[in-house]
């Protein structure tokens, strides 16, 4: 199995059940698996735990808001560099305010405005890894060559 057909791990974090399931069947259907959140607090809490390759992100949440889980993950180096989507109803995406995200969705949305921005973000990730990886692997060669 490629690194591009492996599945790999998103997170949801919405507090709407409704749209929640919807999402969850939309990253489903694009061939990975599927970690949710209804509060900013479990957010944090399974990014830790699972590591995502993409974060779908509400803003409105109970508890912290989707800003300051967006600003908590921007200073923590180990997930600085998750791609983050947010789909919300907030029509605020400036970047001069808040920290950048890599795709704004407004709600109400259609599912391939999802499908197409979440599609493109994870595959982009994962051969972003894949190059990290393979790099590792050689960084790794060398230096074994060397000893």
């Amino acid at each position: 199995m490629t690194a591009a057909s492996t599945p790999s791990t998103v997170l949801l974090v919405e507090d709407d059940h409704d749209i929640r399931s919807l999402l969850r069947l939309r990253v489903e259907r694009l061939g990975h698996n599927v970690v949710e959140a209804a509060t900013g607090e479990a957010a944090m809490d399974l990014v830790r735990r699972h590591h995502p390759v993409l974060i779908m992100l509400d803003i409105l949440l109970p508890g912290i808001d989707g800003w300051e889980v967006l600003r908590r993950l921007r200073a923590d180096d180990e997930f600085a560099d998750t791609p983050v989507m947010v789909v919300s109803i907030i029509d605020d995406p400036d970047s001069a305010v808040h920290p950048p995200v890599q795709g704004y969705v407004l709600k109400p949305f259609r599912t391939a405005e999802i499908d197409d921005l979440a599609g493109r973000l994870i595959a982009e990730r994962v051969v972003a890894g894949s190059i990290s990886a393979a790099s590792d692997d050689g960084a790794e060669e060398r230096e074994r060559d060397l000893q």
